[in-house]
């Protein structure tokens, strides 16, 4: 079955890290996966400052500029209408410890009717999203 899966941060470092415990089942998804993808500019941005060292720094600018030309990835923007719903969600979730970057991914997957998610965070689970690398 194709569908619209949003791509999370901790699913692209995955990805590129091969020395990374969770870099076979990434590789897996990224192979057999053929559906279309959503993510946003502050999951890249989190991505390059994850990536920020010296010796990254070309990798990070490589892959985001591959993310950005790749027709089945839609990047979305963050602008101050996102802050402001990413905000309020955060304020309204004080029993969670998500991040206002998870914030904004949780507004735009609702926004854009996602289920799932390629993430290894558990927080898109608390969310009540799919997250099938969890399982893996």
């Amino acid at each position: 079955m194709r569908r619209t899966v949003f791509l999370d941060t901790s699913y692209f470092l995955a990805l590129i890290r091969k020395k990374d415990s969770l870099h076979e089942a990434a590789l897996g998804v990224a192979a057999s996966y053929t559906g279309s993808f959503v993510t946003t500019d502050l999951v890249l941005v989190e991505f390059a400052n994850s990536l920020s060292q010296p010796p990254y720094r070309a990798t990070a600018t490589a892959v985001i500029e591959k993310i950005r030309t790749d027709g089945n990835i839609k990047v979305l923007p963050f602008d101050s209408d996102g802050m402001e719903k990413a905000l309020a969600l955060y304020n309204d979730r004080p029993d969670k410890a998500w991040g206002l970057v998870d914030c904004f991914s949780f507004v735009i997957m609702k926004e854009e009717r996602l289920k799932m998610a390629l993430s290894f965070d558990e927080h898109f689970r608390q969310a009540g999203f799919e997250v099938p690398l969890l399982d893996s």
